[in-house]
């Protein structure tokens, strides 16, 4: 297989290539921020589970045998407001996974086009190397055959072949 100088090669969508390239970067680069994002939010929840945990058995162990209502009223009240703050943080969470998962089907969208583009490109270039092997053979036969049809190089051939 002969080798063909690829420097002639010019790929068209260059351009349109980068441009996708450069967009896919830009989304991987948001999808890594919501999933940091989606991290924190979790450890948030995660920290507020606990402390509504650590509320609820405190309001289950009276301190000492004594009940006093009023402290009792006012760890529901905490108790209650933990919860809600719980369930904002889960809504929040919600809201960030939906979101990252938006950004991930845009980024796997984008990927996508990059590489149907990348494998044209590969396809333009197996016919550019196609066409130039082609060319280059053309070329070495008519030189061949130019030489076969000069008046003193025909005797020669035929002198040479007996």
């Amino acid at each position: 297989m002969s080798l063909v100088d690829l420097r002639g090669f010019r790929y068209p969508l260059e351009p349109l290539l980068h441009k996708q390239q450069w967009r896919v970067d830009a989304l991987q680069a948001r999808l890594a921020a919501a999933d940091k994002l989606v991290e924190a939010a979790r450890q948030v929840c995660r920290d507020a589970q606990s402390a509504l945990d650590a509320c609820a058995h405190g309001l289950r162990q009276p301190g000492g045998g004594k009940l006093d209502p009023q402290a009792y009223g006012r760890g529901l009240a905490y108790l209650a407001a933990l919860q809600t703050d719980l369930a904002r943080n889960r809504l929040h969470l919600e809201q960030l996974r939906l979101d990252r998962d938006a950004l991930r089907e845009a980024y796997l969208q984008a990927q996508c086009k990059v590489d149907l583009t990348i494998e044209h490109k590969d396809e333009c270039l197996k016919e550019y190397v196609l066409a130039e092997q082609n060319r280059v053979s053309s070329e070495v036969d008519r030189d061949w055959l130019a030489r076969a049809c000069e008046p003193g190089l025909a005797g020669q051939h035929m002198e040479q072949d007996e």
